[in-house]
């Protein structure tokens, strides 16, 4: 899985509620292990489309399902 460092909260992840700490082990159903895997999921999606992230925190699964916005550099 990928461990989330940093969330951003006004952004799409943050405002559903995955959390620093949490451990993303599946997008859209698929299981991902690497940021790249992660990173093509998430670019190969059109804007505004709704995911479902599975994440894990502590002993717990939860799925999320936030909608995928335009990507912004950060500066």
């Amino acid at each position: 899985g990928l461990l989330v460092t940093a969330i951003y909260p006004d952004s799409p992840v943050g405002r559903v509620g995955i959390q620093a700490g949490d451990v993303i082990v599946r997008f859209n159903g698929k299981k991902v292990t690497t940021p790249y895997e992660m990173a093509k999921a998430v670019f190969s999606m059109r804007v505004g489309a709704r995911v479902r992230i599975t994440v894990m925190r502590g002993a717990r699964e939860l799925t999320f399902n936030p909608a995928v916005a335009p990507f912004k550099p950060m500066s």
